[in-house]
């Protein structure tokens, strides 16, 4: 039988070729739930994901009505259990959840408990290790730590170390649309849709192959992967409406800047966007998985789903990929209605929380100027509006003057937070050996550069010769961001001109500039990103005052003046370069080559033959975490807490990165698996101000209370660990946002740290504070920090604590100033039944340590 309670009937057989797979029919399903016609493809996903796991405790029948109902669109959003089919995470994230791991699987030995289950990952776990030069005994010791885990941790496998964007097209290779579970029980193996949860923010470009997958915290991976159901609120859905054709000349480019506009007056930042209509038709694989990036990178979304159609077979089929598994993808979308028909044949009207609709008729060549407004603009309109935005000083023109007013002191392609397509490389390529042909060059005061490109697409510019026409225009492989951040100072001519007429000096790229903090970035005060083609033809005026619509570019070697239709390459000559083009140049490594790259030093390492991980004494990379310091087979009672101190007193708005280490101090690859150097850049965040100081802006320090010195927080937790001495922290309102939430969490655990106080939490943080074992405590509503008037020298209790476990339950706080005494009534941060019970557990990991534990006969 399915693992399933099935109480529905869906489960069903589908063939494909000789082959029969199982599978929970979504059609028959309607049978109860009625039409499911209306929801969104993301929720056809979610609500199979329901079906499959269907067990009364966790998922229920109701949870598949909350689902399916019209209102959970339109007058809030559920909450549902979601059990991602496959998980992955980056070296430093996967550092720290296997650090746990072996943490978890040491202290059950060490406890002489012999589990029935091995410690295990739930569902697999990709763990993509980073090709960086770090120390050679601290690389070796990590790399000894994965092959260990990879031999003895079921479920987890490891990509040999990698560049960033290797990593990238390797999972890309590593993630199919469809995931199969090989049944040891059933007649047939079980098909269903393959989604994947991971720490890497550009982890929803896989949406494009119609992969349901988003990042998340590294705790809330580490639950997953022990075993636990994620318990969700269904985040804001917006719905894109693709229709019409795009004109010739008309690219990618120009179709995303639109889509970002449209995404960010609809402040699609934190919500899934899913795309449908008839104008899907004219967007490639390719085009879709740009179009994913640059909605992560540049709006912030949660993620991007494109359904699945006949551009995801083509690709396949052009890639030479696994022949069955594309027919069964089809087959499988098909009799799941997942499956997306031109709209002229199969009309779907799925409700959405958010309408957009983009006919792709009207768009025309664009340009984006990167101000606040993010202002998209027809190129028609570019010279007026920089005109407008930065009218030219009087007196400013100066014929011998080094720059001018507009001028461009930089363009650029490519960078670091999106590739270049391979489309528009081709036609910028063209553009710039047609140009060339011309005579026309980029003007000197322009600095052309170009990021380094995806291996195929890079081997094909260099076969075809077309990387030496855009070697012509100074378009040579350099690190774009490493030139932008270059501290150089510019000519001192430059800066007199700029400085003493008032003028503004632009950047053109492919994607937006780096923050202004270098004279160069300094120096522009007007930043555009273009198509790679527009950007060649602006290095070529070199001026944003010009009008390459409407202009001449300048004058070709016969005297003449050329324009930019004059050297548009025709489609005929586009043509004949796309038809060579490698499909895979943007999405994935090649078929015909394997994805995983290893290198010499990841090959040559041996994994540690011992049953248990052995953790090497006096290492600087490894230090087994004390998370289940302490633990005991019997749950431990809770007790009051009595006469503690406050080791920092920080207001409101502070953010979860705050509280951990800078990562970006580290020269080399963060010692994530090693606990106390994590530490010894904790709190240390110059935005952390204390406000037991009497200088706030000191960061990273405190007052020991008993003796009134100031010292790092650190060394004052050891005083008051040495005194037994209960600890806790204070802070303001919505303490804990954003990301870093996992070390953050770790820091306070770590330093000893047993409550936390605010007046609000992040309500990620606070879930993820209680996985560590550290409760969360927060004022009543009408209470304010500052009315505590706290100082740091009271000692403070807390009574009520054993009585948490019961929902609804509060806890007095008792403040001891010596002479006075004040006491307030708090709220348990416990909101959920989970919650509660990790908190009666102790820990995450000290919960499911006590869950492998057999219970006698």
């Amino acid at each position: 039988m399915p693992s399933s309670l099935n109480t529905l009937h869906s489960y069903d057989t589908l063939q494909v070729g000789e082959k029969h797979y199982g599978f929970y029919n979504l059609k028959t399903a309607e049978n109860t739930l009625g039409s499911l016609s209306h929801l969104p493809y993301f929720f056809l996903i979610l609500l199979e994901n329901l079906l499959r796991h269907e067990d009364a405790l966790h998922v229920t029948v109701d949870d598949l009505r909350a689902l399916t109902a019209l209102h959970a669109l339109q007058k809030g959003q559920p909450k549902i259990v979601f059990h991602p089919s496959r998980l992955a995470m980056d070296e430093a994230e996967g550092l720290s959840a296997l650090t746990d791991s072996i943490s978890l699987a040491n202290t059950l030995a060490a406890n002489q408990i012999e589990t029935t289950t091995p410690v295990a990952s739930a569902c697999p776990l990709t763990i993509a290790l980073a090709q960086e030069a770090a120390e050679a005994d601290q690389q070796a010791e990590r790399y000894k730590l994965f092959k260990w885990t990879e031999k003895n941790l079921t479920g987890i496998s490891v990509i040999p170390p990698q560049s960033a964007e290797e990593r990238q097209r390797t999972l890309a290779n590593l993630t199919p649309t469809l995931g199969i579970e090989i049944s040891s029980t059933m007649e047939n193996d079980l098909v269903f849709p393959e989604t994947i949860m991971g720490s890497q923010r550009n982890l929803s470009v896989l949406g494009h192959k119609g992969v349901l997958a988003w990042p998340t915290e590294v705790l809330e991976l580490e639950n997953l992967m022990l075993g636990h159901p994620m318990k969700m609120t269904l985040p804001p859905l917006i719905g894109l409406k693709i229709t019409g054709k795009p004109h010739k000349g008309i690219g990618i480019t120009d179709i995303t800047l639109t889509i970002m506009l449209l995404l960010h007056r609809s402040e699609a930042e934190g919500k899934v966007i899913e795309f449908f209509g008839a104008g899907l038709d004219h967007l490639s694989l390719s085009d879709r998985a740009t179009i994913a990036l640059m909605a992560e990178q540049q709006e912030g979304v949660l993620t991007t789903l494109f359904p699945l159609d006949a551009a995801l077979i083509t690709h396949r089929n052009q890639t030479g990929q696994e022949a069955d598994h594309t027919a069964l993808i089809e087959a499988y979308a098909r009799a799941q209605g997942l499956w997306r028909e031109s709209e002229t044949d199969s009309p779907r009207t799925p409700v959405f929380t958010t309408l957009i609709e983009l006919d792709l008729d009207t768009i025309r060549p664009v340009v984006r100027f990167c101000d606040t407004a993010r202002t998209v603009l027809p190129l028609s309109e570019s010279v007026s509006f920089f005109e407008k935005i930065a009218p030219c000083p009087s007196g400013a023109y100066d014929p011998l003057a080094p720059v001018k007013h507009g001028d461009l002191l930089l363009a650029s392609l490519g960078g670091p937070s999106a590739p270049l397509h391979p489309t528009e490389m081709v036609i910028a390529a063209l553009l710039a050996r047609e140009a060339k042909e011309k005579g026309l060059v980029v003007k000197p005061w322009v600095k052309t550069v170009m990021a380094d490109l995806p291996l195929p697409l890079a081997s094909f510019l260099k076969e075809t010769g077309l990387q030496t026409a855009l070697d012509s225009c100074g378009f040579r492989h350099q690190d774009t961001y490493a030139i932008a951040q270059s501290q150089a100072p510019l000519s001192p001519p430059i800066l007199t001109a700029i400085e003493g007429k008032n003028l503004t000096t632009c950047t053109i790229g492919t994607e937006e500039a780096p923050p202004a903090s270098t004279p160069l970035r300094r120096a522009c005060a007007v930043n555009l990103i273009a198509s790679p083609a527009l950007v060649i033809a602006y290095a070529l005026i070199g001026n944003l005052r010009g009008d390459p619509l409407g202009k001449p570019l300048g004058m070709g070697a016969d005297g003449k003046p050329v324009s930019l239709k004059d050297i548009w390459p025709s489609p005929a000559k586009i043509n004949a370069f796309l038809e060579r083009l490698p499909p895979y140049a943007l999405t994935e490594s090649p078929p015909s080559s394997s994805p995983v790259l290893p290198v010499a030093a990841w090959q040559d390492i041996k994994a540690p033959e011992d049953t248990l991980f052995p953790w090497p004494e006096g290492s600087n990379a490894l230090k087994e975490p004390p998370t289940l310091q302490g633990f005991t087979k019997d749950l431990i009672k809770k007790t009051n807490v009595l006469d503690a101190r406050v080791l920092a007193l920080w207001g409101d708005g502070v953010q979860a990165s705050w509280l951990g280490s800078d990562l970006a101090t580290f020269s080399t690859s963060p010692p994530t698996g090693h606990f106390e150097k994590m530490l010894s850049g904790a709190f240390s965040h110059p935005m952390l101000k204390n406000n037991m100081l009497q200088d706030p802006a000191t960061a990273g320090m405190t007052v020991h209370a008993p003796t009134g010195l100031s010292m790092p927080i650190g060394e004052a937790a050891q005083r008051y660990a040495l005194e037994k001495t209960p600890m806790i922290v204070v802070a303001g309102a919505d303490f804990g946002k954003g990301a870093g939430q996992e070390w953050a969490a770790k820091a306070l655990r770590f330093s000893g740290v047993m409550i936390v106080l605010a007046q609000s939490y992040n309500a990620a943080f606070s879930r993820n504070l209680i996985r560590m074992g550290v409760l969360p405590l927060q004022l009543k509503a009408g209470v304010s920090l500052e009315a505590l008037n706290l100082t740091g020298k009271e000692t403070i209790s807390f009574v009520g604590i054993p009585e948490l476990i019961t929902p609804r339950s509060e806890v007095m706080m008792t403040i001891d100033r010596g002479y006075d005494i004040d006491r307030y009534m708090l709220l348990g941060h416990l909101d959920e039944p989970e919650d509660r019970l990790l908190f009666e557990q102790g820990s995450l990991l000290a919960m499911t340590a006590r869950a492998l534990i057999p219970v006698a006969a």
